[in-house]
C-alpha cells in the first residue's frame, strides 16, 4: 500500500470517528436539552402560584423535586421550588425557627 493510500485511510477513519463522536454526543444530550426546553416553554408569565419547600438530600425527595414534577405542576398553575441549600442541617433549621 502506498503512503498516500495509508494517509487517505487514516483521514477516512478520523472523519468517521469524529462523526460518530458528534452523533453520540447529540444522542446523549438530547434528553437533557429536551427537558430544559420543556421547562422553559411550560413556564407561565408569572401567573402561577409559587410554592417553595425545603428538604435535604434524602432520596425520597427526588421524585417531588424532579423536572417532571415541576413541569406537571406548572401545567396546573403552580410553580414549585425545592430548596436544599443547607444540606439537611436540622439543628440549624430548628435554631432559625426558634429565633
Amino acid at each position: 500500500m502506498s503512503a498516500e493510500g495509508t494517509f487517505q485511510n487514516a483521514e477516512r477513519v478520523r472523519r468517521w470517528s469524529l462523526g460518530l463522536l458528534v452523533a453520540g454526543a447529540i444522542y446523549l444530550l438530547q434528553p437533557v436539552l429536551f427537558e430544559r426546553g420543556q421547562l422553559r416553554t411550560s413556564e407561565s408569565s408569572g401567573d402561577a402560584l409559587e410554592w417553595t419547600w425545603c428538604g435535604d438530600d434524602y432520596f425520597g425527595y427526588g421524585p417531588a423535586a424532579s423536572a417532571y414534577m415541576k413541569r406537571e405542576a406548572l401545567r396546573k398553575g403552580v410553580s414549585l421550588t425545592f430548596d436544599d441549600s443547607d444540606g439537611g442541617a436540622y439543628a440549624d433549621r430548628l435554631a432559625r425557627f426558634n429565633n
